[in-house]
């Protein structure tokens, strides 16, 4: 009958000895899955992939795509600033305009203007119009 003896040498490994052969090594595996949380913690999401996830079926793939496209113009621009997007600062939205009248043509940063304050409405954001600033620019 082979004889085997068993020396516990840390929680992960144990080395296992048969006489008359050289120690060898196994791994212990004593970890267990969690069970799963009852309230399922969600990754954060953006506010803009929230917003068109909340309203997924109310808009249309077009209008879903631009508003999606606009606001990322807005983040780019405010993360290419060092600016925090959301919510909008009246002077962080006036500079914003103001660059992109010169790039852009007026109904476009129309739309750009329409489609953040659009988010500020559905997340319950402070309207950026309501600044005289950023309806005159």
């Amino acid at each position: 009958m082979l004889a085997i003896t068993v020396f516990i040498e840390s929680k992960r490994a144990l080395t296992v000895r048969n006489p008359g052969n050289p120690p060898r090594r196994a791994t212990v595996r004593n970890e267990f899955p969690k069970p799963p949380s009852r309230h399922p913690v969600r990754p954060p999401q953006d506010p803009i992939s929230e917003w068109l996830e909340s309203a997924s079926g109310a808009l249309s793939r077009n209008t879903e795509r631009a508003l999606r496209s606009d606001l990322e113009v807005y983040s780019a621009w405010c993360r290419h600033e060092g600016l925090k997007p959301w919510p909008t600062r009246a002077g962080d939205l006036v500079r914003f305009i103001s660059t992109m009248a010169r790039m852009k043509a007026p109904a476009t940063v129309r739309r750009y203007v329409s489609s953040i304050v659009a988010l500020h409405k559905a997340a319950g954001w402070k309207d950026p119009l309501a600044n005289i600033t950023v309806r005159m620019a």
